[in-house]
């Protein structure tokens, strides 16, 4: 067991990164990644490396001070993962489309770093709050529609920050709301690609005035408004009267009146919309969101399916100028980030590694968000034309025909599982070694 299980390809990945670690961290890195793909029990740091297979060689204390105490920067690899998306997906021109949220990730233990009581956002409702002990993080997402799948937006998750309680904070003033992590993210990114334009799609929970205070000059908020927001006309032209001019106009019914208005002319149109094409009805008009935009002249939606006219809802953009199929398939398009946790925690075990130290707790979760890009850019710039994507449905799906994130993975590591079978098999000794290894690997498998 001399050198990792890896595709080629998905190595020469990894080396964009190179220049961000020393060469004994940038080591430690490729063996961390290719064990976490090739993981099938609990990824801990421990199951990453008996993965890898190189558990006998390598004492693991120093894997855990690759997360722990390493000097490598997330930013700096949030920053060339971006880099490499959008210079191979999007041309000049076009805008950059990113989905902001915050997501939980579940653990036990009261000396983990930055762990409290969060709202489980899968349990809860409207009516009930039901909360899980774990970290939360604000995640920032590129999201994407390749040539090849044209109706399904896919996200690549690329930075993340680690949401604290205040009273975890020795000096209060340190601490930072989810609105104020997303921002910086946000500034950061903004001025990473100055030239470029940026549409950022939030929840309702990001539509609020840290947001809008901030927001870089080349960057379009897309969210939803709320039902009961107090809407205004634009403020009217001076008059030339003695006295400060009007900041706002007339006042405009709420959404959720509008909603249901019979003088509401619904017009209607069609989108792609969560991966297909719906008639949808919409109606649309500019106005202000004082207590949020002030005198920002906000781009509203009213959206609903014909079929269902009692179900609605609201969104809006800053910019005024931009269609109302734009905005529609924007804000469809943000779901790719809820898919994105679910590939995450589900498929890779982003919630798995146990680590309580601030460095280590601050890194584990935001790199797998990271490996699941990885995955995904390997799998549409070399595994799709590979014999080893296979489209798993079952003979009970057989309207599958785009491979999901666990087709993916599972195509990465038929490549890299070929690769060190076909290189390390010289001898019986050799293959019976490789295959007593995939054996334990699938026996752990929890």
């Amino acid at each position: 067991m001399n050198f990792l299980p890896i595709d080629p390809a998905f190595y020469s990945i990894l080396c964009l990164f190179a220049a961000c670690f020393t060469t004994p961290s940038f080591a430690n890195f490729v063996t961390l990644l290719t064990g976490w793909v090739l993981c099938v029990r609990r990824r801990t740091v421990t199951g990453m490396i008996e993965a890898a297979g190189v558990s006998e060689t390598t004492h693991h204390e120093r894997f855990h001070r690759f997360f722990s105490k390493a000097r490598w920067q997330l930013d700096t690899l949030a920053k060339i993962l971006l880099k490499t998306l959008v210079d191979q997906f999007i041309p000049l021109g076009q805008p950059i489309h990113l989905a902001g949220d915050d997501t939980l990730a579940k653990k036990t233990g009261r000396k983990i770093f930055g762990a409290g009581r969060w709202r489980d956002a899968v349990l809860s409702t409207q009516e009930e709050f039901i909360p899980r002990w774990g970290l939360n993080f604000v995640i920032l997402s590129l999201t994407l529609r390749l040539s090849f799948w044209p109706n399904r937006s896919i996200g690549f998750p690329f930075m993340a920050r680690l949401h604290r309680k205040e009273k975890s904070f020795n000096d209060p003033a340190q601490h930072r709301t989810t609105s104020q992590l997303l921002l910086e993210m946000i500034i950061l990114v903004a001025n990473w690609f100055p030239e470029r334009i940026f549409y950022l799609t939030v929840d309702g929970a990001y539509a609020n005035e840290i947001i809008f205070r901030g927001l870089p000059a080349n960057v379009i908020l897309l969210s939803r408004t709320r039902a009961d927001a107090t809407l205004y006309e634009l403020a009217p032209p001076p008059t030339g009267r003695r006295g400060a001019p009007r900041k706002k106009g007339n006042r405009l019914p709420k959404p959720r009146e509008l909603a249901v208005s019979s003088t509401t002319i619904w017009t209607p149109v069609q989108a792609i919309l969560y991966g297909e094409q719906r008639d949808m009805e919409v109606y649309s008009f500019v106005g202000l969101w004082y207590h949020v935009a002030k005198g920002h002249p906000l781009r509203f939606v009213l959206v609903r399916d014909p079929r269902y006219p009692s179900d609605w809802v609201c969104w809006f953009s800053t910019n005024i100028d931009l269609s109302v199929i734009t905005i529609l398939e924007a804000m469809g398009g943000r779901w790719s980030i809820e898919v994105v946790f679910k590939e995450a925690k589900q498929c890779l075990g982003a919630e798995q590694p146990q680590s309580r130290l601030p460095k280590a707790v601050e890194r584990q979760f935001p790199l797998a968000l990271m490996l699941v890009s990885l995955v995904k850019l390997w799998f549409v710039t070399h595994g799709y034309q590979t014999r080893f994507a296979v489209i798993s449905g079952g003979s009970w799906y057989h309207s599958k025909t785009e491979p999901a994130f666990s087709d993916m993975l599972a195509a990465l590591r038929r490549a890299c599982w070929t690769q060190r079978i076909l290189l390390d098999s010289t001898s019986d000794v050799e293959l019976r070694k490789i295959l007593d290894t995939l054996i334990d690997q699938l026996a752990r498998a929890a």
